[in-house]
């Protein structure tokens, strides 16, 4: 049964627990419920976005057993519990029931990693009134945080948290206030974890997926490009181990992005470094994106595997099953092929040369055309002529247009966008809001019609494969092709939806609104 209220204070810093419970019984009856040791880890995605999404996930640990609980991180009753002898990696590793749908709403693909551990002692007490009755518990905890790089422990500050019981409500809040009045004790939050991660200096929803670049709009061109470049790097570190180690999908897709980018960076924001620098970092980086392709694309088979079944008449669903064990077998060596890449010379060649080359000042004096340049004179300029360019290209595609140019209008889409997330704020936050919306649109529509199209020729060639192989049951190529029959009637549908998307995307008032923005780069930073 939930308790009817609950709070929690922090304790003085010179105030022993045993010299608190000594000062507590020359006012209250108490009566000693436990003294445990603790041990409780918090687990959340890489991102954090259980913590983002205002939730905290504890497994407890005393003595044997193991106890995971999502709570409210301003409330620390949980709303779910359970028992556990493993926590799972995945929302889908959940039992059915509310907990899993919670975990799926805020996790999606994402594994849950042990982050932050805390370890201490817990005391229970129980306040009793003149009738020997309990009409308050009272939880006192001294805990420290462990440092993961060092393996010592921190100290928190130690709490006590007074929980009432149901028809006392007023003896709380006596209580309560006599512990603020005379003991001076101080409200705190509901959970350690904040403070936890205060001491150990993290701010978890500071997101390793965004730029949050704010650029001075007067700063020399080459040393704002280092900067976006600079930051694309911190990207591609942060994300590199979870890529090794497979983690979860989400550190290649981060990864990935952070490759793509600095290709469109490298190639779209010109005159800026010297050619020969271009052209000695940008195909490493080409190769790391091809290399990068392959377990990416098995990971988005496996994830919309279950809705590619879904589209199918239920009376062949199950034979598509013996494909799922194709691809997970198919992306575990892709993994591993990866991860052994990501260990070659080519590769530790690469991220130390491009450290290095991030790391060096720019020239005092550039005779390179744009180098030394206002960032946002060069900015406006780069957006512009790639919007120009894709108009030109959206213009020219009509309903007969073969494929590869809807493909190429959606790279030119790409690289528009990664220039104005690039360059936001140089500008009015909620003016980009508006241009990158309309932009979205028309890649998700771009999007749609290519990955489909990707979809059909992969399932034709794992099918070729798996007749090979000579395992594949019949069934499952019929299944097969009545898949791939299903994506080409969806992306029909997608394609005939272009030229809406892309009339929104070329309207005169998109136009103007690009036009007149781009001429008006702050004068001052818009972050």
């Amino acid at each position: 049964m939930r308790p009817e209220t609950s709070c929690q204070f922090s304790m003085p810093e010179p105030l022993a627990i045993t010299d608190l419970i000594a000062r507590l019984r020359t006012f209250l009856t108490l009566r000693d419920a436990a003294r445990q040791t603790v041990r409780r880890i918090y687990y959340d995605s890489f991102d954090w976005r259980l913590y983002g999404s205002g939730f905290v996930l504890a497994v407890e640990s005393m003595g044997a057993k193991k106890c995971l609980a999502l709570s409210p991180l301003q409330d620390p009753d949980p709303c779910s519990a359970m028992e556990v002898t493993a926590v799972p990696r995945f929302a889908r590793d959940f039992p059915q029931g509310d907990l899993r749908r919670q975990m799926e709403k805020m996790l999606h693909s994402r594994a849950l990693l042990p982050r932050v551990r805390v370890q201490g002692v817990r005391y229970g007490l129980e306040v009793l009134n003149r009738r020997e009755k309990t009409v308050l518990h009272l939880v006192l905890e001294a805990m420290s945080v462990v440092d993961p790089g060092k393996e010592t422990l921190k100290p928190l500050e130690r709490g006590l948290r007074v929980v009432s019981v149901r028809g006392f409500r007023k003896r709380f809040a006596e209580v309560s206030a006599l512990l603020q009045g005379i003991l001076t004790l101080r409200p705190a939050e509901a959970h350690v974890l904040p403070q936890a991660l205060k001491v150990l200096g993290h701010d978890p929803l500071a997101s390793a997926r965004r730029l949050n670049l704010c650029l001075d709009p007067a700063m020399r061109a080459d040393q704002a490009t280092k900067l976006i470049l600079h930051r694309l790097f911190e990207t591609m570190k942060i994300n590199e181990a979870g890529v090794r180690n497979d983690l979860d999908s989400e550190f290649l897709h981060d990864f990935r992005v952070a490759v793509r980018r600095t290709r469109s960076a490298l190639g779209q924001i010109k005159q800026v470094f010297p050619r020969r620098t271009v052209d000695r970092f940008a195909p490493r980086f080409a190769w790391l994106g091809a290399i990068t392709t392959p377990p990416r694309d098995l990971d988005v088979y496996l994830l919309q595997f279950d809705e590619l079944k879904a589209s199918l008449p239920e009376c062949v669903q199950k034979d598509l099953e013996p494909l799922y064990v194709f691809l997970e077998k198919r992306a575990e060596k892709a993994h591993r092929q990866l991860a052994s890449q990501l260990d070659s010379s080519a590769y530790r060649k690469l991220m130390r040369n491009w450290q290095a080359f991030l790391e060096m000042p720019v020239p005092q004096r550039s005779r390179l055309a744009d180098a030394m340049r206002p960032i946002r004179d060069i900015a406006g300029r780069r957006i512009f002529k790639l919007y120009r360019k894709a108009l030109l290209q959206g213009r020219a595609i009509t309903p007969e247009t073969p494929a590869q140019h809807l493909h190429e209008l959606r790279k030119t889409c790409k690289k528009l966008r990664y220039l104005m997330e690039f360059f936001e704020s140089l500008y009015s936050p909620s003016r980009t809001g508006e241009l990158l919306r309309g932009l979205k649109d028309l890649q998700d529509n771009l999007g749609a019609f290519q990955d489909t199209q990707v979809q059909m020729e992969s399932l034709q060639q794992f099918g070729r494969e798996m007749l090979q192989d000579g395992s594949v049951p019949s069934e499952t190529l019929l299944a097969m092709g009545v898949l791939v029959d299903h994506l080409y009637e969806r992306q029909q549908s997608v394609r005939s939806r272009f030229a809406e998307y892309f009339k929104g995307f070329a309207a005169k008032e998109m136009q103007a609104s690009y036009q007149s923005l781009l001429g008006r780069a702050g004068a001052a930073p818009a972050c």
